[in-house]
């Protein structure tokens, strides 16, 4: 199953992914989802992140573009688990990762055939002292985590 959703970006971002994508014949959607997956394998924990989810700064008088994005379920779960555990918007995720890692990643793709498209999803739900965690796997352990007896 496949989802549809919006990712917002200013005139510079939208530009740099969509040349991007087009010199290296790949499809922005297949771009976006091996970046986040990127971003996921180069970006620091920031250990408990608390706080409202932050969003990109308006820039007034900008040009924004809409990239509107097909991604497959567990890829789209994936956007989602990384909003909530970095507290950002998807738009805000991929706007930064365009920026920071987007020379990076195609460079990294020219000499290896894997895209770094994300694959794989699994979450648990299991309890602790009347505790509900919740797990994201980012990929499939050998065992999911149970609680301790």
């Amino acid at each position: 199953m496949r989802h549809e959703t919006t990712v917002n970006l200013l005139e510079r971002s939208y530009r740099k992914l969509k040349n991007v994508s087009g010199a290296a014949g790949i499809r922005s959607s297949v771009l976006v989802s091996s970046l986040l997956n990127y971003a996921r394998l180069r970006a620091k924990p920031a250990g408990l992140v608390r706080g409202l989810v932050k969003y990109q700064n308006r820039c007034p008088g900008s040009n924004w573009h809409k990239l509107h994005v097909c991604l497959r379920e567990d890829e789209y779960e994936f956007a989602r688990d990384l909003c909530k555990v970095w507290k950002m918007s998807v738009s805000f995720i991929v706007a930064d990762a365009i920026e920071r890692y987007l020379d990076e990643l195609i460079e990294k793709m020219m000499v290896k055939t894997d895209n770094y498209r994300y694959r794989n999803y699994a979450s648990s739900r299991i309890v602790i002292h009347d505790v509900t965690c919740w797990i994201y796997y980012w990929g499939l352990p050998p065992n999911l985590l149970t609680p301790p007896d």
